[in-house]
């Protein structure tokens, strides 16, 4: 997406870690260059492509932005409410469908309810508010994904499927707002040769 830039934690490792997580220096090493680059990337597409005054801005998504029907959220009290479903490691360390799927549950009712919340009272807090609600949209695609991933693999690792299925080497790729999709991408010739070479 133009425009768009990522680093860290919001940007994939798998080139350098696969399926697992760098821990220590790879981690460090990831969040310094990834950081790096995304700044100079985001600088150089800033400098190319001023906003001219026409262009027009359109917000994606509406929680706790447009919608003025129903009472206004705390911000902390969201995070809080995201964080009790992703936090214990019964639900998102040993994964269980039927566990995942009260989670989500709650997670989309959650959804529901911030996007039909009054705006915040200030900059300030709708700034908190939006970060909140990003959090909730990443808790919701992150459990549909595991849903669909019916094997334990890395990282992901579920109770109800322990094995590794090796006809699932592929990425589960997630989105939407009000209706979380998910799809699978299929693994690019480099990876599949990184993942040969550890066969090996």
């Amino acid at each position: 997406m133009p425009g768009l830039y990522a680093a860290g934690d919001a940007a994939t490792r798998e080139l350098i870690c696969g399926a697992f997580t760098g821990g220590g220096s790879h981690n460090a090493a990831w969040a310094l260059s990834s950081g790096f680059w995304a700044g100079a990337g985001a600088a150089q597409f800033a400098q190319a492509n001023r906003l001219a005054a026409s262009t027009h801005l359109r917000a994606q998504g509406r929680a706790g932005l447009l919608d003025a029907r129903g009472q206004r959220m705390d911000s902390g009290a969201l995070i809080k409410a995201v964080q009790d479903e992703v936090f214990p490691y019964q639900r998102n360390w040993f994964r269980h469908g039927e566990d995942l799927q009260a989670s989500l549950g709650r997670l989309d009712t959650l959804w529901q309810q911030t996007r039909h919340a009054a705006p915040a009272a200030d900059h300030e807090q709708t700034l908190r508010l939006r970060e909140a609600t990003a959090m909730l949209a990443v808790s919701r695609w992150m459990y549909r994904s595991a849903l669909e991933r019916t094997e334990s693999r890395g990282m992901h690792r579920r109770s109800d499927y322990a094995g590794t299925d090796v006809t699932q080497r592929h990425r589960v790729i997630s989105g939407g707002l009000d209706d979380v999709w998910t799809g699978h991408e299929h693994l690019g010739p480099v990876v599949e040769q990184l993942l040969r070479g550890q066969a090996a």
